[in-house]
């Protein structure tokens, strides 16, 4: 796919087309690609990758309820994240390198604060979480992206059997455009957070509801 095409045609799914399948040989691929051309200071690699099949119905509500949206709001009330309903989830967590950073600096581990550490893993977390999305997209498959692992960390790692809690997580899939879906906290059907329209309308919004001007984030 063209670049220009690649980043414009992508947004966050919230449903999914469960008639299509994605299959693990193919996300696999994708990851191998990740590995061998993503940035990353001294090959150090911070970061764990988790690939877990979303098949089980019990783990999947789990998930949902760990990822609940609005603290502020109770599960009836609450949007949700059903980007967390995909068949495949990447759960992206932080790995010690403590000893890599040594090969180059014997000191590195010591003098590097836990501040500047955080940050500059969660730096390179974001850089790979952007080649694997787009590595997806580039396939014709869709993602999902969802923080709100933040709620239960230690809980969601359990469920993906990742080695460290995850920082966020991502839902594969191929995406649907339905504006509605079947909550599996309440079994309830509830309106997606966005649909297509809103995501569209939300990017163009962006020089007229206050938020951040291309000048006020590209200093030229």
């Amino acid at each position: 796919m063209e670049y220009k095409q690649l980043i414009e045609s992508r947004w966050n799914r919230f449903t999914w087309n469960y008639d299509k399948e994605v299959s693990k040989e193919s996300i696999v691929e994708v990851f191998k690609e990740v590995y061998m051309n993503v940035p990353t200071k001294n090959q150090m690699f911070p970061y764990y990758v988790t690939l877990y099949k979303n098949d089980d119905k019990q783990k999947r509500k789990d998930l949902v309820t760990i990822c609940h949206r609005n603290v502020y709001k109770d599960i009836f009330t609450d949007p949700g994240n059903p980007q967390m309903l995909a068949p495949w989830i990447i759960g992206i967590s932080f790995r010690n390198v403590d000893e890599l950073e040594k090969r180059y600096d014997p000191l590195g581990d010591i003098w590097r604060s836990d501040d500047h550490i955080k940050q500059m893993n969660s730096f390179e977390a974001g850089m790979l979480s952007t080649y694997i999305i787009l590595g997806l997209h580039n396939r014709g498959y869709d993602t999902g992206l969802c923080q709100n692992c933040s709620n239960d960390p230690e809980g969601t790692m359990k469920i993906i059997n990742s080695p460290t809690p995850p920082i966020f997580l991502l839902g594969v899939g191929y995406g649907a455009d339905d504006k509605t879906y079947l909550d599996p906290r309440t079994n309830e059907v509830k309106n997606v957070p966005y649909n297509i329209d809103v995501a569209e309308s939300s990017r163009k919004k962006k020089f007229t509801e206050g938020n951040p001007s291309f000048t006020d984030v590209f200093r030229l």
